[in-house]
Parts: structure tokens; C-alpha cells; sequence
């Protein structure tokens, strides 16, 4: 593949719009835009005008990205950003099956505009999907995500009469035009995975090989160069610990918006965790939230009776948060896989027996119950994790996020250069 800056020779002003609609894919973005050419044009839409439309934008403005918000939910409003901008490609993240995500592959499709859709998270550490079940997989995740959308958009500190109007308004006319689709199996040019796992999977599904490139995740690059002693002394000192203090970080799941959990047991579940670490010397637990629905009030409301309470955050970079922990622990967020990919061991606490992404050979320590915890704890902190777990998180990581080389953006700036130069060439031929 020629790189980028090859191909910066033959086409100098290449032109893209990435849409996002939450604050982790900008920070996925921001990184592939750098490494486009100098001189390309870059257009951030976002999509989110509603609940999180002035955190989008204060990002936005902080990384001096040009963006636009989008407004009107429409094939006419679709159109006249792409005749207005005149994109070489247009980018969207993970869930190009949304129906506005799908109405503007369509329209770029019909403006022979190639688009790709790198995925937000890792499908393959899911439950296997039976191919055969493509359709009714595609249909649960559907009203799934239709139901989050509803509950969320019916909160009291979130409802308005016109947000209402307008949403309803929109599903009713193109919400169920399309067919639902599962990640990976929309319109898009290209699809760009973390992982030859997930690769696998997609081609077991029916995707094409050639419609599919493992790229490695963009968030994880940092992991290649980070000093992690700067980390430590930074997060030491932007929460006034003691240098000398292990750093736990529980990396939490948005379990109880998603319906899955019970506002006890997440209390349970935190309280299990800040019991245990209570008992080790020289230690703080550090809660990084979910970026999504959680609220900051509801951790501090479950741990406000303990002596000394954990660091609860929500907006603190997790790249500098794994660097300086110890440990981290979570029950399945794939944040604990960015924690394994910067070589940190990770407890999976599964208090509740839920279906877990990890499993016993993934290179993780499993823990089940409240007793179990505090030997886990102590015996990584102070013993550390064998030689064969190492070597199978080492594995597990490769399969899913690739090599941890600091190159991810690097390779999915180059295959959005190729998309566009090969569109090109094909519109001369």
C-alpha cells in the first residue's frame, strides 16, 4: 500500500467527513486525522443534536477540529452537506446500521462517494453469533437499541416536547424503512476492524475478505510511547495521591441503563470492590465511569459512608489512567482490553454470574464472589500473574487489537487515501 505521503503527491487536497455522535469516536478521529495528508480538507458532522450536542461540540473546538451540528434529520439535509462539502469518503464509526447512518451511506453511495465504517468496539469478544440467525441477531440488537434510545430520551433531566416530536417523527418515517443490520453488515465501502478475530467472524457471516482490513484501534497507539512513569506522577497529582500508592481502576459497564442490572446490585458490586481494596495498604480505588449514561452523582451517592471514599471520574483520559494503575478490574467492558494491550493484569469481578466477554483463557483472573476478591488482589499486586497468563493475554490481545506498534491511525489514514485514489482512478477509467 502506498503511503500517505505518496499519495499526498497525486491528490493534495483530499477531502473527508467523519460523522460522530459521542465523544469516543472523536477521540478515535483525532488521531487518523493527523496522520492524513497536510493539506487534506476534514469536516466533523455530529449527529447527536440532542443529549450530548455541547460535549461534542466543546471537544470538537478543543482539538481546533472544523465540525458542523447536524440539524434536520433528512435525505435533503444529507444531501446538501455532501453537495456543499464534496467529500473524496466519508467515515463513520461502528454504528453504520443506524438508520441516519445507513440514509448517508445511501446518499454517498449514490454520489459515488466510498465510505468506511471502522467499528467501535470488538464484536468477536461477544457471544458467538450463529450465521444462520444474521436476521433475528440484527432485530434483538435493534430494539434494543431502540429501547436505550427511548429511556433515555424520557429522563427527566433530558425530555423536551420538541426533542420528542421530532425523534418520533424521524423513526416513523425512516426509522423502519430499512432492514436491521448487525455492525459490519451495512452499505460501507470498507470496514475497518481492531482485530483478526474479528475479521473471522464477519467473513463467517458472509462479509467479503476484500471489503474487510485489520487496522488495530487508533485509542490504543499512545500504548506504544506513553511513559508510564509520567502517567503515574500525573494522576498522582491531579488527585493528591501519594506516589508510592497502587492505583485499582475499576472500569465500570452502563449495566443498570441498559436494563441488565438493578440499582442494589450495583451498589453490591461497587461496595464488594471498595470493601476489598479497603484492606490492602497503600492502595486507592479509582472508578472510571462509562462514558456513556452513567452519572457520576449515582457512584458518589453508593460509596459517600466509606472512610475513604474512591476517585470516582468520568472525563479523565483512560489512556493515562491505565498507565498509572496497578491492576485494573471490570466485569466486561473492552476497556479491559486496553488495559491487557498496556500489559496491566485484569481481574474480571462477575458477581452476578453475567455473560462475560472474557473467559479462563484469555489471560485474565476470574473472580466470582466478594471472599474471593481480596486474594485475587493481593496475589497480583504483590506476587504478580504467571508466566502462562501473561503469555495468553499477550495472545489474546494480538488476536483481537493486533500489534501494538503505535501505528493503528497510520494504517487506517493509508486505507482511506487508497478508498479515494481508487474511486478516482476508476471514475477516469
Amino acid at each position: 500500500m502506498n503511503t500517505c505521503e505518496e499519495i499526498h503527491l497525486q491528490n493534495p487536497t483530499m477531502k473527508v467527513i467523519f460523522m460522530v455522535n459521542i465523544t469516543p469516536n472523536i477521540e478515535m478521529f483525532a488521531p487518523i486525522v493527523k496522520e492524513l495528508p497536510n493539506n487534506s480538507d476534514v469536516l466533523f458532522i455530529n449527529t447527536d443534536k440532542w443529549q450530548r450536542r455541547a460535549e461534542i461540540e466543546q471537544k470538537l473546538q478543543g482539538l481546533s477540529l472544523k465540525y458542523q451540528t447536524f440539524g434536520s434529520r433528512s435525505y435533503r439535509n444529507i444531501n446538501r452537506i455532501l453537495d456543499e462539502f464534496r467529500p473524496d469518503a466519508l467515515v463513520l464509526c461502528g454504528d453504520a446500521i443506524s438508520p441516519l447512518y445507513q440514509m448517508s451511506i445511501s446518499c454517498a453511495n449514490s454520489k459515488n462517494i466510498p465510505t468506511l465504517s471502522i467499528l467501535h468496539a470488538i464484536m468477536a469478544l461477544e457471544a458467538k453469533r450463529n450465521p444462520k440467525a444474521i436476521a433475528t441477531y440484527a432485530w434483538i440488537s435493534y430494539l434494543k437499541n431502540l429501547w436505550l434510545g427511548i429511556h433515555t430520551m424520557v429522563q427527566p433531566d433530558r425530555f423536551s416536547w420538541h426533542r420528542l416530536f421530532e425523534t418520533g417523527w424521524f423513526w416513523m418515517r425512516y426509522g423502519f424503512r430499512y432492514r436491521p443490520k448487525l455492525e459490519g453488515h451495512g452499505g460501507c465501502s470498507k470496514i475497518a476492524v481492531f482485530g483478526n478475530a474479528d475479521k473471522q467472524l464477519l467473513v463467517s457471516e458472509g462479509i467479503a475478505p476484500e471489503r474487510i482490513a485489520v487496522t488495530g484501534n487508533p485509542k490504543f497507539d499512545y500504548i506504544a510511547s506513553a511513559n508510564k512513569n509520567d502517567c503515574k506522577s500525573k494522576v498522582c497529582r491531579r488527585f493528591g495521591i501519594s506516589a508510592d500508592t497502587k492505583i485499582i481502576l475499576l472500569l465500570t459497564d452502563w449495566f443498570v441503563e441498559y436494563g441488565i442490572w438493578t440499582v442494589r446490585q450495583r451498589e453490591q458490586f461497587v461496595k464488594a470492590v471498595c470493601r476489598a481494596a479497603s484492606k490492602l495498604p497503600r492502595c486507592k480505588i479509582v472508578i472510571k465511569l462509562h462514558p456513556l449514561m452513567e452519572k457520576q452523582t449515582d457512584y458518589e451517592e453508593i460509596v459517600k459512608d466509606f472512610s475513604e471514599p474512591p476517585i470516582i471520574c468520568q472525563n479523565v483520559p483512560l489512556w493515562e489512567l491505565v498507565h498509572a494503575c496497578s491492576l485494573a478490574i471490570t466485569v466486561s467492558s473492552t476497556a479491559g482490553i486496553e488495559a491487557m494491550a498496556a500489559d496491566k493484569p485484569l481481574i474480571i469481578f462477575n458477581l452476578f454470574n453475567e455473560p462475560s466477554i472474557f473467559d479462563e483463557k484469555s489471560g485474565v483472573v476470574i473472580v466470582r464472589t466478594e471472599a474471593d476478591l481480596l486474594p485475587a488482589l493481593e496475589a497480583i499486586l504483590y506476587q504478580g500473574l504467571s508466566k502462562e497468563t501473561k503469555e495468553a493475554a499477550s495472545k489474546f490481545v494480538h488476536r483481537h487489537a493486533y500489534v501494538q506498534d503505535g501505528k493503528a491511525a497510520r494504517r487506517i489514514a493509508d486505507l482511506i487515501v487508497k478508498m479515494v485514489t481508487e474511486n478516482q482512478d476508476r471514475s477516469l477509467a
